[in-house]
């Protein structure tokens, strides 16, 4: 899980302070999650990738294509914001996984 955290990290180009104002932890932890140190909750890689907008299952797998995109300016959005934000984009990821569900249900 370490290295996947970290290779997503690189990937969307995100600093460390960045992922761990995603997550509401410090940089410390972050670095602290990639290196193996301690193991990161599903509560932090949650909303890690509820703000990114990939799937639990396709971050196991190393997928990491983003289902959506929401774009803002990070450098200056208020706290209060950047939670909306988070809701927002699980918000349209659940409903594009019952939108999937129900169109196999069709079939």
């Amino acid at each position: 899980m370490k290295n996947k955290l970290k290779d997503l990290r690189n990937k969307l180009n995100l600093t460390q302070d960045e992922v761990g104002k995603i997550m509401g932890v410090k940089r410390e932890i972050v670095s602290f999650y990639e290196s193996g140190t301690r193991n990161i909750s599903v509560t932090n890689l949650q909303k890690l990738l509820n703000f990114i907008g990939i799937h639990l299952e396709d971050f196991k797998n190393g997928n990491f294509e983003r289902k959506i995109q929401v774009a803002y300016r990070k450098d200056n959005i208020s706290d209060q914001d950047f939670e909306q934000v988070v809701w927002l984009n699980k918000f349209v990821m659940n409903l594009s996984s019952v939108k999937k569900i129900n169109k196999e249900k069709e079939v």
